[in-house]
């Protein structure tokens, strides 16, 4: 029986030490304190990632070239990704599974559902 401890997750089980053996222990300290602290920002998607849109009765890839973030004087982050062929093209992460979508499936099943068609 093995001491290490084994996460569950959607794609398996893993231990500790799989998912941490390429970062340095200060890395690894460095990202639970700003866990713990309220600092740290998971994104749902990086630039290289493809996202898709339903538009005009099918849809559209679109590869994400760039991620901008503007302090503004609220203090408020404004945080958005660009997308190819357009830097003007953007999407906020809270568009994610409304007008945007990371799967191809998900994108489809939102054209149907706005072409009437309830899945």
């Amino acid at each position: 029986m093995s001491s290490v401890p084994v996460f569950e997750n959607p794609r398996g089980a893993y231990s500790r030490y799989e998912i941490s053996k390429d970062i340095p222990l200060d890395r690894l300290r460095e990202i639970c304190e700003a866990e713990r602290d309220g600092r740290l920002v998971l994104m749902p998607c990086k630039v290289g990632n493809t996202v898709y849109y339903p538009y005009a009765g099918r849809v559209i890839p679109k590869r994400i070239t760039q991620y901008r973030e503007i302090l503004r004087k609220s203090e408020a982050i404004d945080r958005w990704y660009c997308l190819e062929f357009s830097n003007d093209e953007t999407f906020d992460a809270d568009d994610i599974g409304k007008t945007v979508f990371l799967t191809r499936a998900e994108a489809e099943k939102a054209l149907g559902k706005e072409q009437g068609h309830d899945e």
